[in-house]
């Protein structure tokens, strides 16, 4: 449960020194992913309710953050 609160997707890996992009990983390649924030509204089990300035900044390097969810107590799941 807990990778799935968290607001990326893994697109792929990049390799530098070839300049290609990879389905699996190795040694030397880079992972790529892209925003995917999957719980913000009233109608999923949970809701992002505040994430830390660092997130919203758009820097092209490694940074920390913090995401705090709501639990939505009235979802009711589907079979």
């Amino acid at each position: 449960m807990l990778g799935k609160l968290i607001p990326f997707k893994l697109v792929g890996y990049y390799d530098v020194n070839t300049e290609l992009s990879y389905d699996i990983w190795s040694p030397g390649r880079l992972p790529v992913s892209v925003l995917d924030i999957k719980y913000d509204s009233d109608e999923d089990p949970f809701q992002l309710v505040y994430t830390s300035p660092s997130f919203n900044e758009k820097l092209n390097k490694p940074f920390t953050t913090v995401f705090v969810y709501k639990i939505n107590h009235n979802y009711i799941v589907e079979n």
